[in-house]
């Protein structure tokens, strides 16, 4: 390798650090410099004398950061004197589908086709093309792109690898 003018550089943070380790050991000396100054009547006083305390720091209230909450008692904007009862995703139901019912007041649908509707079979022919369409939308087809980031709700910081294929929108 050929010895050129940027290896002859060094580092300056380097240089200043071993210009700190060599010169930290050595002892100002005595300059005279407090004679002459009291000689022409200007006072010496020690760093220590001239350095305040630091002031007092007070506690300053800042545009946009909460308030402290208020008591939970009468005189609260949101206390009523019943209690509310909340219900959610989280909420445990001691019996079940029928208490969820009647706390949101509503109904169960039946599950599948009405009755009236009548059962239509489907010819070997429409089964064919249902299944050809299938196949050309999804599997055949040749678009593939990012597809969004997988997430374990268990383990949050893991990054699965990413995956390639068709979108939710092209594949509906």
């Amino acid at each position: 390798m050929r010895v050129t003018r940027t290896l002859w550089r060094q580092h300056i943070g380097w240089t200043f650090k071993q210009h700190w380790k060599v010169q930290r050991h050595r002892v100002p000396l005595a300059t005279g410099a407090d004679l002459v100054l009291s000689q022409m009547n200007i006072p010496v006083v020690p760093a220590e004398d001239v350095v305040a305390p630091s002031p007092m720091r007070k506690e300053l209230k800042f545009v946009g950061l909460e308030d402290k909450p208020l008591p939970w008692d009468e005189c609260h904007p949101l206390y009523h004197k019943q209690e509310c009862h909340m219900y959610g995703n989280h909420s445990v139901l001691l019996k079940g589908l029928d208490q969820a019912k009647v706390l949101t007041n509503t109904v169960e649908s039946e599950q599948g086709l009405p009755a009236a509707l009548p059962r239509v079979t489907a010819s070997a022919r429409h089964h064919h093309l249902v299944n050809n369409l299938i196949l050309s939308s999804l599997v055949l087809d040749a678009e593939q792109k990012k597809l969004p980031k997988l997430k374990d709700p268990e383990r949050p910081a893991f990054n699965f690898p990413r995956e390639y294929g068709i979108t939710d929108v092209r594949g509906t």
